[in-house]
């Protein structure tokens, strides 16, 4: 689920979570640029399609992806806390 919060002409806000050892289906940001806050728990963003190729995330932590990039996002099993997340996202066309 997610919130938006925030809309402007050329850009987007959406708060939403990720449950402690859950993940969102990989995709690609095709022609939008992102930019994830992690205000609560830890997040795993993958930044390829290979498995191994991920970085783990904290709570005040950023994360930028850039347009065509692939990436997966997901929570550790081992967070106490579900990743509570803020990202802001361009408006180009998909």
């Amino acid at each position: 689920n997610e919130i938006i919060w925030a809309e402007g002409k050329n850009y987007l806000g959406k708060y939403f979570m990720i449950a402690p050892g859950k993940r969102i289906d990989r995709s690609s940001t095709n022609k939008k640029e992102k930019t994830i806050f992690v205000m609560l728990g830890e997040l795993v963003v993958w930044k390829s399609e290979d498995q191994n190729d991920f970085i783990v995330l904290k709570q005040n932590d950023v994360c930028h992806l850039n347009s065509n990039q692939f990436y997966g996002l997901g929570c550790t099993s081992e967070s106490q806390y579900p990743a509570i997340l803020m990202e802001i996202s361009d408006k180009k066309e998909e």
